[in-house]
């Protein structure tokens, strides 16, 4: 059990209490291989922070993208998140870099996790089938993960590595609506652009009190409606001419 060290009024150990001891002076009996007194009183160790045994950078980000989840990314800072894991700050900076290098990690973890979403929605589909899965998936996984789709979307080089991979699943699509090459990777961007725009305003409340399920709809309405071919030249003319009607 603990008790007064000297003319301290700070308590210390007189016995092995094991590697876990937090008291605030050494222990007298650390060491020793032949104590078998019990651990520390209680009320030493009734306010020490138990760490976290096998915390790991991949442990790391996974509590902060829950906390992200809460808070936003921008909310995001290490004490809350040195709580959640049982651990004082400076314990984090064995696993990562400082807020600037978790907030990187989540970007990337959001990159690959919305590229999986969508190539997963997408699978075997084709043409309108395609497009409204993919949209859907990219909702789903923006609302279900806020924290890492907010950091992705704060760092550009892993937006980008993430919008290759959809945008290559939008170009099919408009490639199946009949959109020539030419045109349909700008047409998978206009897309993206519009889905990113649609789940950063819902994620602020941005939309206001609206059923957003509902205008989510006719957004992908509007976008598969809007995936026509270009007209070739002359196609208004023979339009006009067929019709009787006379050129403006």
């Amino acid at each position: 059990m603990c008790s007064p060290a000297g003319t301290s009024t700070r308590p210390t150990c007189t016995t092995d209490p094991g590697p876990w001891c937090t008291c605030p002076t050494p222990c007298a009996g650390a060491g020793s291989k032949t104590s078998t007194s019990s651990p520390c009183d209680e009320a030493v160790h009734a306010g020490a922070v138990m760490p976290r045994m096998g915390l790991t950078p991949d442990k790391v980000v996974a509590a902060a993208a829950t906390l992200a989840d809460r808070v936003g990314i921008h909310g995001l800072s290490l004490s809350p998140l040195a709580a959640e894991l049982g651990v004082r700050v400076p314990s984090l900076y064995k696993h990562i870099g400082g807020l600037d290098d978790l907030r990187r990690r989540l970007a990337a973890r959001g990159a690959v996790g919305l590229a999986a979403a969508v190539d997963t929605a997408a699978g075997s589909r084709h043409g309108r089938d395609a497009l409204l899965a993919i949209g859907a998936a990219y909702r789903g996984y923006a609302s279900a993960n806020r924290g890492c789709y907010q950091a992705m979307a704060c760092q550009p080089a892993a937006y980008e590595r993430c919008a290759g991979a959809v945008d290559a699943l939008l170009c099919r699509a408009a490639l199946e609506h009949g959109i020539p090459a030419s045109g349909a990777q700008r047409a998978a961007q206009a897309v993206r652009s519009a889905l990113h725009g649609f789940v950063a305003l819902e994620a602020v409340g941005g939309l206001g009190s609206a059923a957003n399920d509902a205008s989510f709809d006719v957004l992908m309405t509007l976008l598969e409606r809007g995936l026509v071919p270009e007209p070739q030249p002359g196609t208004r003319e023979l339009r006009l001419a067929a019709l009787g009607l006379p050129e403006r």
